[in-house]
């Protein structure tokens, strides 16, 4: 039997704003144990035991490669907005910087 395709979900995106931004996502299919690499905007690359990513302060493109048992890949990229409060006014305004 085929194992079901390796598949990488997105459970939560907070993007960074007064508090870091969080990216947390799960695994499903293939053969477990899973390993991960993480490539953040910057281009440094760390193998994370877990998907649960905070106080990220880096806006920009992460990249998450998972590999499974059999050695069958899958990769996803997340944007991870900079998002900034000013204070105009009575108001807040929003702003996203990319």
């Amino acid at each position: 039997n085929e194992p079901a395709p390796l598949l990488i979900h997105i459970d939560t995106i907070i993007d960074i704003g007064v508090e870091g931004g969080t990216i947390i996502l799960s695994v499903s299919g293939g053969v477990e144990p899973y390993s991960y690499k993480m490539t953040p905007p910057d281009g440094g690359t760390f193998f994370p035991f877990d998907l649960e990513f905070t106080d990220l302060d880096m806006p920009g493109i992460y990249q998450l490669d998972v590999t499974d048992n059999n050695l069958c890949k899958t990769s996803i990229l997340i944007l991870l907005e900079l998002e900034v409060s000013i204070k105009q006014g009575p108001e807040f305004k929003s702003l996203r910087v990319y």
